[in-house]
């Protein structure tokens, strides 16, 4: 016969009662994993291996004991930075403001599009420019002031692509973030 689990005693450093709350409906915990175990997830730092955790309003013991690294994401949003519980007791509550998936396509599409206009029109500026010609100068101005016109927006919509989290009352502690 296989033996029960023993459950932690109540304040064991990492072991949280954890509770999500949302601005919208479907945000997740989720859990990094061990290559080649659980459902493959790209995030800001590349790919990894997670594993669900629970949805919101989620209300469960986790077991973050292991230093384990956790970050909200959901169906169309774009994923949070990581976070662990290893060192957290108690109740936690994350308050979470789900950011579009939208959001950070566009501000791709924006800043790859517009740096791409703006790198081809300077060099034809300088082309058109070296070789007196009026006509490559000019369409490389233009072009320039087209690439920097979508940069600055992609830039911008980047900045503001990301779920954000606060857990507890306050913002969240430093020392629990990783990046």
């Amino acid at each position: 016969m296989g033996e029960a689990a023993v459950s932690p005693p109540p304040g064991t450093p990492g072991v949280v009662r954890f509770r999500i709350d949302a601005d919208e409906p479907g945000v997740e915990l989720y859990q990094r994993l061990a290559p080649g175990v659980g459902v493959a997830a790209v995030e800001p730092e590349g790919t990894w291996t997670t594993f669900l955790v629970c949805a919101a309003p989620c209300d469960q013991t986790i077991d973050g004991r292991a230093g384990q690294h956790f970050f909200f994401g959901g169906e169309g949003f774009s994923n949070s930075s990581t976070f662990r519980l290893d060192k957290q007791t108690g109740s936690i509550t994350a308050h979470v403001r789900p950011a579009k998936t939208i959001l950070r396509n566009l501000g791709l599409g924006f800043t790859f599009g517009g740096a791409t206009a703006a790198l081809g029109g300077g060099f034809a500026l300088g082309y058109g420019v070296l070789k007196s010609n009026e006509t490559i100068a000019v369409g490389g101005s233009i072009s320039l002031g087209i690439g920097l016109a979508h940069l600055i927006p992609g830039i911008l919509l980047l900045a503001m692509s990301g779920t954000r989290f606060t857990l507890g009352s306050g913002p969240v502690d430093a020392a629990l973030l990783h990046f």
